[in-house]
């Protein structure tokens, strides 16, 4: 189960980003149908995923243990985060 801290990569493109781009999970919450979560990807673009999107998206591979506490309060806040660099270690990490 994909859980905040997760590290993702993308199967299919989404986003505009290509297949095999990565992502993290930055927020956890429960829908319908299950477990969803949100995820941001390199390019600072972020989406929600059901668990059927997450497996037709999304593949794991890994985890940042330095991410797995962060707490998600609003889209504005994940995009100042996001350019003063709080997600960079997953993307040179990554390559």
């Amino acid at each position: 189960m994909i859980c905040v801290g997760t590290i993702v990569k993308l199967i299919t493109p989404c986003l505009e980003n290509p297949a095999g781009t990565l992502g993290v999970c930055y927020e956890e919450y429960d829908i319908g149908d299950g477990h969803g979560v949100s995820i941001i990807f390199k390019n600072g673009n972020y989406d929600g995923f059901s668990p059927r999107d997450q497996s037709m998206f999304l593949e794991v591979v890994g985890y940042a243990l330095d991410l797995s506490d962060y707490k998600f309060t609003n889209v504005m806040r994940l995009s100042k985060d996001y350019k003063e660099g709080k997600f960079n270690n997953i993307w040179i990490c990554g390559k």
